[in-house]
């Protein structure tokens, strides 16, 4: 299953996340990873989500509704500086902008540091 293979508990934990942390899921998709990352920051933290491609904000967003996580947030994104409103200081921000980085066809270029 997919949760064997990537074991999103773990990373969560791996995160070290606290109860009202603020985390940014960048390039969420169908947003397969926003119930847990919601769990961790609990109610009185936030989930600021964003993707470029409006079908997979959407399944996010249906997602979100479904499993009711109503600290989360979906923003259509852009790269490269997805834009994430109020989290300066985002526990992931730069860790998921690395992420991103690695992926990106050309990384080193137009990535600025947080």
């Amino acid at each position: 299953s997919r949760d064997e293979a990537q074991k999103p508990r773990q990373l969560v934990e791996d995160m070290a996340l606290k109860p009202g942390t603020v985390v940014a899921d960048i390039g969420t998709g169908s947003g397969y990873m926003l119930p847990y990352l919601s769990s961790a920051v609990g109610p009185k933290g936030r989930v600021p989500a964003q993707d470029v491609f409006d079908d997979f904000l959407s399944a996010a967003l249906r997602k979100a509704e479904r499993e009711k996580l109503p600290n989360v947030s979906l923003l259509n994104g852009r790269f490269p500086d997805p834009p994430l409103p109020g989290a300066r200081g985002c526990a992931g921000r730069r860790a998921a902008r690395r992420l991103v980085a690695l992926r990106a066809p050309r990384p080193a270029r137009g990535f600025r540091s947080s």
